[in-house]
């Protein structure tokens, strides 16, 4: 994890298991791409966490990331999408401290890093099958995406209120 990543995330990362990783949905949109093909893409990002009644210690994240196609002239021709759903186990102690604020700081700091490698062969395979554009995400970086894991930082926040305001004295 980044330097970046708020202490308690960090700790819960220690704490979790990734056990399992699965493709939900994934595709593409192709419209009125121009001869000369595509300019360039813009990549965002979206996640979401759960922690179903019906399975004790675990915790569900999902992470979906969406690449926004345009022309030359900044037209959007098309969009390439995919999501994952990630499954991970939590040590007993630490799924009872669990909060839902933590669970989706968590889902914004780690669930991307671990969806990241499958996401970018995703994307190139799907855009060289295209032939549109040849789309090769770079490394992941917390600087892709500064206001979302801005939002990480806000419910880190939330869950030392939460935890400070359920503190005895």
């Amino acid at each position: 994890m980044s330097s970046r990543t708020p202490e308690e995330v960090s700790d819960l990362s220690q704490a979790a298991n990734l056990e399992g990783l699965r493709l939900i949905a994934g595709g593409a949109d192709l419209r009125n791409v121009p001869p000369s093909g595509v300019g360039e893409f813009e990549l965002s990002i979206e996640t979401g966490s759960g922690r179903p009644p019906e399975m004790p210690g675990k915790l569900l994240t999902k992470v979906a990331l969406r690449i926004t196609l345009r022309a030359g002239d900044k037209a959007v021709v098309g969009n390439m999408f995919v999501e994952y759903g990630l499954l991970y186990s939590i040590k007993p102690a630490d799924y009872e401290r669990l909060t839902d604020e933590l669970a989706s700081a968590f889902s914004i700091f780690a669930s991307p890093i671990h969806a990241w490698p499958q996401a970018r062969e995703f994307f190139q395979n799907m855009s060289s099958r295209t032939g549109v554009i040849n789309v090769l995400l770079p490394s992941f970086k917390h600087e892709l995406f500064p206001d979302f894991f801005a939002a990480g930082h806000r419910f880190v926040e939330q869950h030392r209120a939460k935890v400070a305001k359920a503190a005895p004295g």
